[in-house]
């Protein structure tokens, strides 16, 4: 290629026998050799170094990289703009855990189990027994059981999913322990719940005043305990979060 038209900058030039490349541009044509740099020259003009991606995906081209490694580096790009997501659940007997498992293989999320320091026993959870455990908590509004283990890091994340059982109507009250113990400024958070037969209800609603006014609060779900599969990716998909489902 001719480089007689070429006005490089003060003391450079094109190595001997360099390939060179033209790529037009608005403004003039970018000249790429294979030593590494990269010039931008306006007409008549010096040329100036040229720092955007498409000198980079040239220089790689002629360089010999390959399109794998054009693949590559937009994975990561893409992995950068993921989203940090937890789920974070409550469950008794397994029917939310096992949704929430199911949540967090499709999002690759993090997961977090809320355990309680005393573990409820069955007569804790009976619901025909006006005076069992978790009957006294829900009547109770000062009601906090404690929990055991706490979130590392939760300023990382940038959506939770927030699972738990329906009791009576609402959330248990633990759920409430878990909320008020961490500051969800800026947060997304998307209620999901178990039940029989119960809707999601006002459960979520009541929930929204533990947290900071900037959280941000999705209208929640609730689902039965043999909820499928593509159920469940296909209401996070709706959610309208921009979720990589299923992507590493």
């Amino acid at each position: 290629m001719e480089n007689s038209n070429i006005i490089f900058p003060k003391g450079k030039k094109a190595s001997a026998g360099a390939r060179n490349n033209w790529h037009k541009h608005h403004g003039g044509q970018l000249l790429l050799v294979t030593d590494g740099k990269g010039y931008y020259q306006e007409k008549g003009n010096a040329m100036k170094k040229y720092l955007f991606i498409i000198a980079l995906i040239i220089l790689c081209t002629l360089t010999g990289c390959t399109q794998n490694n054009i693949k590559d580096a937009e994975n990561q790009t893409q992995r950068e703009k993921m989203k940090n997501i937890l789920v974070v659940y409550f469950s008794c007997t397994g029917n939310t855990r096992s949704l929430a498992e199911e949540i967090t293989n499709i999002t690759k999320a993090d997961l977090f189990e809320i355990k309680p320091q005393v573990p409820y026993s069955s007569d804790d959870l009976n619901w025909r027994n006006n005076t069992s455990r978790a009957n006294l908590e829900i009547k109770d509004p000062s009601s906090r059981p404690a929990i055991t283990e706490t979130v590392e890091n939760i300023k990382q994340y940038d959506i939770i999913f927030l699972g738990y059982p329906i009791w009576y109507g609402q959330a248990p009250k633990i759920i409430y322990t878990f909320l008020e113990s961490y500051d969800f400024s800026g947060k997304t958070i998307v209620p999901f719940c178990t039940s029989g037969s119960s809707p999601i209800g006002s459960s979520a609603s009541n929930l929204y005043g533990l947290c900071s006014n900037n959280t941000t609060w999705l209208s929640g779900s609730c689902f039965p305990s043999n909820t499928s599969h593509s159920t469940i990716e296909t209401w996070i998909n709706e959610l309208g979060l921009n979720i990589n489902i299923g992507k590493e």
